[in-house]
């Protein structure tokens, strides 16, 4: 929630307040700018994703209780590995287009 509410809220107060009138009357929007903005905010919401949905209850379950866990958790917990992995791999090939 702090990622994917938080950063963006502290990121717009902050830019409200460090940048005065003139700073805004100054700023002129680039024709990507609303791709970029797009882009940012769909990274954003996907880490919040990966890790409230994956990482965070995968840990709990795994690490902290150190339970034996049955078919439907052996299956979820391959199923995080392998989005976890077409994420990495879309990432690379995303990096090498740019």
């Amino acid at each position: 929630m702090i990622i994917g509410l938080g950063l963006p809220i502290s990121m717009r107060l902050s830019a409200m307040l460090v940048g005065g009138e003139t700073m805004r009357a100054a700023l002129v929007s680039a024709p990507g700018d609303e791709a970029l903005a797009s882009k940012v905010s769909w990274q954003i919401n996907r880490i919040m994703m990966i890790l409230c949905g994956l990482l965070v209850p995968g840990i709990l379950l795994f690490i902290a209780y150190d339970i034996e866990a049955g078919p439907i958790i052996t299956a979820l917990k391959w199923l995080a590995i392998a989005l976890m992995a077409v994420s990495t791999v879309t990432g690379f090939r995303r990096q090498r287009k740019s």
